[in-house]
């Protein structure tokens, strides 16, 4: 089971990188769906529903997405937030009772309000952080990462994921001012 979740994760993870942006309403569901697994996984201990639960989530987040992005969009950030900084800094060791709910939350928060400040930049930011620690987090344990390679490869994957959404989002402002 583990191995099939960190394939899912890594695959998904990739998507919101480099797509994130552009496929909003997959972003949203996968954005979901990796919420939902990880939070259902660590509450429930249970690999199996974690992943339905997912599953379930994604799907009516993807569904919701198509046609209120905007006003979901706050709600996306805060849980991309909730996935990415809890994430993130286990990578490098900060792990405390509850530490992930925590900062979850102030993850959560910040990405709300990126998102709502910011909408382009802010889903762009937020998948590729997404992306980035989807990436590497089963990447550290499946091929036993230390920290500082961790951190090069997540740094490595959130400039390619940042860069290639901005030339995408740039192509389509051209692509609006010539038409």
């Amino acid at each position: 089971m583990n191995i099939f979740l960190n394939i899912v994760s890594i695959i998904f993870g990739l998507i919101l990188l480099f797509f994130g942006r552009r496929l909003v309403w997959l972003a949203a569901g996968l954005t979901a769906f990796l919420f939902a697994l990880g939070l259902f996984s660590r509450l429930l201990d249970n690999g199996w529903l974690g992943l339905l639960l997912g599953v379930v989530a994604g799907a009516i987040c993807a569904a919701l997405a198509i046609g209120f992005i905007r006003v979901l969009g706050p709600v996306l950030g805060f849980l991309a937030g909730f996935f990415f900084l809890p994430g993130f800094l286990g990578v490098y060791g900060v792990v405390f009772p509850l530490s992930w709910l925590v900062f979850g939350v102030i993850g959560g928060i910040l990405g709300a309000l990126l998102v709502n400040f910011a909408f382009d930049w802010g889903l762009i930011i937020l998948t590729a952080l997404m992306g980035a620690i989807a990436v590497v987090s089963p990447l550290q344990t499946w091929v036993h990462l230390s920290r500082a390679p961790a951190t090069l490869v997540f740094l490595l994957l959130l400039a390619a994921g940042v860069a290639a959404q901005a030339q995408q989002l740039g192509k389509q402002e051209a692509q609006k001012e010539s038409d």
